[in-house]
């Protein structure tokens, strides 16, 4: 079976947040689900053949991260203060995309080692694998505090 991958590095978009000081800023962010988040937009084909004869694994990563609205009218120290967080957090979220290329990798490994899998056989892989992927990225959050530990704070 031939398999080939196709992992993109990450895009970055930003979300625009509020805040006229770091106070309410922080609220703003505790407000949301995330300050930054990883999205891996992973996808597998598996070809028409049955036995698979030819695997595509690919990934179009994207970052989403915080924009301070009221930055440019912000304090010295308040603009240090997120450049140190987002700097901090952008280095988390992109350490996320490394857990998804051990992950992509571990999984190539497992298929290669395969003499042959079937189109049935072969969704339940990718099940599988989408299952680890996200056990991983939520073991890093949980051991870095979603990157807290790492210093994301403001």
């Amino acid at each position: 079976m031939k398999i080939s991958t196709s992992i993109k590095k990450p895009t970055t978009k930003h979300y625009n947040i509020k805040g006229k000081d770091l106070d309410t800023l922080f609220a703003n962010l505790e407000a949301r689900a995330f300050w930054g988040r990883f999205v891996a937009n992973e996808a597998v084909n598996w070809g028409t053949k049955d036995p698979v004869e030819k695997v595509t694994i690919s990934a179009k990563p994207v970052i989403f991260m915080p924009k301070w609205t009221e930055y440019s009218k912000a304090d010295k120290d308040a603009k240090t203060r997120f450049d140190k967080m987002y700097k901090a957090l952008a280095k988390h979220e992109n350490n996320h995309f490394y857990h998804l290329l051990e992950q992509v990798a571990i999984f190539v490994a497992r298929l290669d080692g395969m003499e042959t899998l079937s189109a049935k056989d072969a969704k339940a892989e990718w099940k599988t694998f989408l299952a680890d992927h996200s056990k991983a990225q939520k073991k890093y959050d949980d051991v870095t505090n979603h990157g807290i530990k790492e210093g994301v704070e403001l």
